[in-house]
C-alpha cells in the first residue's frame, strides 16, 4: 500500500511538473509573438513616417505628381496592415489571458488533488489500523 501511495505521489508530481512546463512554454511563445508583433507595428509606423516625410518633400518639387500619387497609395495601405497587426496582438493578449485562467484552474485542481491524496492517506492508515484490529480479534 505504501509503494502504491509512493508511486501515486510520484506520478502526481510528474504530471504537475509537465503541466507547469507546458504552461510556461505557452506563455513564453505568446510573449515572444506579442513582442514580435509590437516590433512589426513599430517598424510599420516608422516606415509610414518616412514615406510621409518623403511625400512632403516631393510635394514641394513641381512635376512629381505621379510619384506623389504612388506615395499616397502606399500610405493608404498602412492603416489596413496596422489594423491587421493590432487584431493579431489582441488575439495573443486574449490567449495570454486564457493561459492565466488555465493556470489558476490547474492550481485549483492541484489543491483538490492534494486534498484527495491526504484523504486517501488517512483512509489507508485507518484501514491498516482496522485490519490490525481484525487480525488481533481473530487471534483472541
Amino acid at each position: 500500500a505504501e509503494k502504491d501511495n509512493l508511486a501515486w505521489k510520484e506520478r502526481e508530481w510528474y504530471i504537475k511538473n509537465d503541466l507547469a512546463d507546458l504552461f510556461q512554454r505557452s506563455v513564453t511563445v505568446s510573449d515572444l509573438r506579442v513582442a514580435d508583433i509590437r516590433t512589426e507595428i513599430q517598424k510599420a509606423i516608422e516606415q509610414r513616417n518616412v514615406i510621409e516625410n518623403r511625400l512632403k518633400e516631393e510635394a514641394r518639387e513641381p512635376g512629381r505628381k505621379e510619384i506623389i500619387a504612388e506615395f499616397k497609395s502606399l500610405l493608404s495601405s498602412f492603416p489596413e496592415k496596422m489594423g491587421s497587426m493590432q487584431s493579431q496582438l489582441t488575439k495573443y493578449k486574449e490567449s495570454a489571458s486564457d493561459l492565466h485562467s488555465l493556470r489558476a484552474n490547474v492550481h485549483s485542481i492541484s489543491s483538490i488533488l492534494d486534498q484527495k491524496v491526504k484523504e486517501c492517506d488517512a483512509l489507508s492508515v485507518r484501514s491498516a489500523g482496522q485490519l490490525a484490529e481484525i487480525n488481533r480479534l481473530h487471534v483472541v
